[in-house]
């Protein structure tokens, strides 16, 4: 499914059929984006109320004859089908990229290696183009750069390695997202207890 993706000779998906009714959608990346967004951050709002929000962000179509819970399932089925790409370093256990977090470094990309002013494109760049364009950046744009210091493994410290793997670890604590209590514990036992490691070897 996510090969469709990048499939050049097929339409990008303009419309979805949900209980027998086609409904027309509007996959720009910046609904996309606002939907995980919304998600992500404190609200007072309910899920179901953000379930119905995405469904009015990501359609064309009138949902007053669907349930809250066929609303959700309806977005449910839209993000599974056409929107999730898994983010991951190659090992699967370090997240590498946000892209609410990291908005502006992504925008800073686009514009040095497309000349792409993202602003300019709500509700234009559908999100499989912008996915596409995402994983096409050259590996000299800032986005890319903090993705390569956020995967990388910090060293077994030896005698000799030790500013390396200090000016890693303050590249990585610079560039960390906000995660969760249970991805913070693991990158602790992970390494991120190697920089008291380096601090006993200096006062030794």
């Amino acid at each position: 499914m996510l090969n469709e993706i990048y499939d050049i000779s097929k339409p990008l998906p303009e419309s979805i059929e949900y209980n027998g009714v086609k409904y027309l959608l509007k996959l720009y990346f910046n609904r996309v984006l606002m939907f995980f967004d919304l998600f992500n951050k404190d609200s007072i709002l309910n899920d179901s109320d953000k379930y119905e929000i995405g469904f009015e962000w990501f359609t064309e179509n009138e949902g007053s004859l669907l349930s809250a819970f066929e609303k959700e399932e309806f977005v449910n089925l839209i993000i599974q089908k056409y929107v999730i790409i898994s983010r991951r370093s190659d090992n699967g256990s370090k997240k590498i990229v946000d892209f609410a977090q990291d908005s502006a470094y992504i925008y800073a990309s686009f514009m040095s290696d497309y000349n792409i002013d993202l602003l300019n494109e709500h509700d234009k760049l559908h999100w499989w183009k912008f996915r596409a364009l995402f994983d096409g950046l050259s590996e000299n744009s800032i986005i890319k750069r903090i993705m390569q210091i956020r995967a990388a493994e910090i060293p077994v410290l030896n005698q000799h390695n030790y500013k390396e793997i200090e000016h890693l670890t303050q590249q990585k604590l610079y560039y960390a997202l906000e995660i969760s209590q249970e991805e913070k514990e693991k990158n602790v036992a992970s390494g991120w207890a190697k920089l008291f490691a380096i601090m006993e070897q200096r006062a030794n």
